[in-house]
């Protein structure tokens, strides 16, 4: 039993139902909302690749967007993803040497766009996003994304850093019967960066 201030008695049992209510559910909640935010944390940082630092990092973009050539001449529109990612079940060394060039920033796009004589589009521009949200697909394809790349190139540039002097680059282009795989190195020596080798590989779906 617990002696209240006004000297009246009250059931120890209620008593602790109130503290209960005021005190530890708060708190619960807090201790909830803490282990979210650190979970989501670790989340961004194991999809989060860290690289070593490249050198003249700009420059070595140019040096990428001006080697880009889209194969596949008979199509008419290449779709480039704009964000890769590398997560899950990836090796500590395979996060930290990934690499992503972001060509749809300017002013790498447009170099691309001189070199390709068709339609370049990138996956986060706001045409292929309400291109992909209005679009209606018939019953036998199960996204609107597939329906809408029947006809088009879906293109894949990212690569590894080697050391602060060399990142390869590997290009994937992907067609409803072909794909395309494009390595290349890229050094800086010289104060730029320049392509040391390619290869190709082509495959039928």
């Amino acid at each position: 039993m617990i002696l209240h201030k006004n000297h009246k008695v009250i059931d120890s049992i209620e008593f602790n139902k109130k503290f209960y209510m005021k005190k530890i559910i708060p708190q619960h909640g807090k201790i909830i909302n803490s282990i979210i935010l650190l979970i989501m944390i670790l989340i961004l940082f194991s999809c989060t690749p860290t690289s070593y630092t490249i050198k003249e990092p700009e420059l070595l973009r140019k040096a990428i967007a001006q080697q880009t050539q889209i194969p596949f001449t008979a199509y008419d529109t290449v779709v480039i993803e704009d964000f890769i990612g590398i997560c899950g079940n990836s090796s500590y060394d395979e996060i930290k040497d990934w690499y992503e060039p972001h060509l749809y920033e300017s002013p790498y796009r447009e170099i691309i766009q001189q070199q390709y004589h068709g339609k370049l589009i990138f996956s986060n521009d706001t045409s292929f996003q309400v291109q992909i949200e209005t679009t209606k697909p018939p019953s036998h394809y199960t996204e609107s994304r597939h329906y809408y790349m029947r006809n088009k190139i879906d293109g894949r540039i990212s690569g590894k850093i080697k050391n602060p002097n060399q990142v390869d680059i590997t290009e994937i282009y992907t067609t409803k019967d072909s794909i395309c795989h494009i390595h290349k190195s890229f050094l800086f020596k010289n104060n730029k960066w320049g392509m040391k080798d390619k290869n190709h590989l082509y495959k039928a779906n």
